[in-house]
């Protein structure tokens, strides 16, 4: 089992933690949970061990871009139409509270409406 968790710390250096996501970063909840995982008291059974590679190797695909890699994307928009750049701004948390903040919009005066 120390070989598992070793693997995961090494995964661990490939997936950096976002700090413009503050508490919404997959990032942190990974470790998180690895932690979680392997402070447990009891041994794991072989089947808790076979099911630990699998998230590893599953993890680690993504963390490569393996599928990236392999399915080439010719577009840099999203179905948005808008850039990974552009999304990764709209997802930070600066973006977010200021969204909060905004007292006028189109949203909100509906969301008034209804209360």
């Amino acid at each position: 089992m120390a070989r598992i968790y070793r693997s995961y710390l090494e995964l661990l250096k490939k997936w950096p933690v976002d700090a413009t996501k503050k508490d919404r970063d997959f990032a942190q909840y990974l470790r998180e949970r690895i932690k979680r995982t392997f402070r447990t008291p009891e041994l794991p059974g072989d089947e808790d061990e076979a099911e630990c590679w699998k998230t590893y190797e599953a993890l680690n695909r993504i963390a490569d871009n393996q599928h990236l890699v392999k399915y080439k994307r010719y577009n840099t928009s999203s179905a948005t139409g808008l850039t990974a750049e552009q999304c990764r701004s709209i997802l930070s948390e600066e973006f977010i509270k200021l969204l909060d903040t905004k007292e006028s919009g189109f949203f909100n005066s509906v969301w008034r409406k209804k209360e």
